[in-house]
This record gives structure tokens, C-alpha cells and sequence, in this order.
């Protein structure tokens, strides 16, 4: 009979190691640009706002400490990059991008989490590799390319009888240039995310 609770026992914490959920939240864009040169003749502003995001997510449960949690998030995205042709210091015409409005997002974070059973803050860190959704030939996206991101931040897990309750506060910090106008010099792509997850 020992034997056999204790196989029951185990098999029980291997399953509880292994948790799925889903996600959804507000992500504010933050795109950082960088002027080409002087010398040409244009201006170059951004605008920022706000988002929203939906997904699903896993946690895998490595130590007491350290767990993995992949997800998959659909994230909508306000940031827009505007480039004016100046001449004899009057706006003579202008061009819009959209950057990165619909994009898919896969993540891997490694959490560190410490607390007593009911209530655990955590901190994050891993990779973050979006997709963007739009057509090539739109002529509102920057660059209809693939951006890989590293995102970081803080959390914290409410345990409740059925399931956990995850509020998390994200950076994303894009990497890769998302520029192809030769009046800019660099785009890239930030945003910062509040997430809500349930996970059981």
C-alpha cells in the first residue's frame, strides 16, 4: 500500500509541473527612431498608443525556483512613424508607416519565482520572436519583415483553489532595424505590455 500511494504522489506532482493557460492584456507602443542626416531634407516624427493583445501560455515547473513558460500571444499594436519632405521650410508632402499594427508573438520566458504558496512575485527574461500579419505590398508597414525582441519584467502568481491568477507588467525591447526608407537612419519597435493570465 506504500508503494502504491507513493506512485500516486509522484505522478501527481509530475502532473502539477505542467500548467496551461491564457493570456490577454494592454500593450502600449514605444517606437524609437533615428534621424538619416541633416542634410536631407525631411522630418521625421512617431506617435505612440495603446494596444491589445490575446494568447495562450504553459509553465513548466524546472525547481521551486525557476520554471520555463512558453507562449504564444496575438498582439494589436498603435505605433506609426511619419516622415515629411521639407522644402524652404514648408511641409510639402509626407508618408505614414504603420509599424508592426498586427503581429504574432512567440516567447520562451525563464521565471524566477519565490513567495509563500498563495501569493509569488516574479521576474522574467527571454526571447521574444514576432511575426507581422499585413500584406507585402502595404504601403503603411515600415518593413514586412520578422523582428526578434527581448522581453523583461515583473509579476506575481495568486494561487486560488482551481487555478493561479497572473498579473505581469512586460518590456519588449525589438532589436532589429525595421527600416527600409532612405530618409531615416533606424526604426525600432519597444512596447510595454500589462498582462493578465489565468493558468490551471
Amino acid at each position: 500500500k506504500r508503494q502504491t500511494l507513493w506512485a500516486q504522489f509522484e505522478n501527481g506532482e509530475d502532473q502539477k509541473k505542467f500548467e496551461y493557460g491564457m493570456s490577454m492584456g494592454l500593450n502600449y507602443s514605444n517606437v524609437l527612431y533615428d534621424e538619416f542626416s541633416p542634410t536631407i531634407s525631411s522630418q521625421v516624427q512617431n506617435s505612440n498608443g495603446m494596444g491589445f493583445r490575446i494568447g495562450i501560455l504553459a509553465d513548466y515547473q524546472v525547481s521551486k525556483l525557476i520554471s520555463i513558460a512558453p507562449k504564444v500571444e496575438l498582439s494589436f499594436n498603435s505605433g506609426e512613424v511619419t516622415v515629411q519632405n521639407i522644402y524652404m521650410g514648408r511641409v510639402i508632402g509626407k508618408t505614414t508607416y504603420d509599424i508592426m499594427p498586427t503581429c504574432v508573438e512567440i516567447m520562451t520566458h525563464v521565471v524566477f519565482k519565490k513567495g509563500s504558496n498563495n501569493w509569488k512575485p516574479y521576474f522574467f527574461i527571454g526571447p521574444n520572436v514576432r511575426l507581422p500579419l499585413l500584406e507585402e505590398n502595404s504601403n503603411r508597414t515600415i518593413k514586412n519583415s520578422s523582428d526578434i525582441a527581448i522581453d523583461f519584467g515583473i509579476g506575481g502568481q495568486r494561487t486560488y483553489t482551481h487555478f493561479h491568477f497572473l498579473p505581469e507588467l512586460r518590456y519588449t525591447f525589438g532589436l532589429l532595424d525595421l527600416n527600409y526608407d532612405p530618409r531615416v537612419e533606424s526604426i525600432h519597435f519597444h512596447n510595454i505590455s500589462l498582462v493578465f493570465s489565468i493558468m490551471g
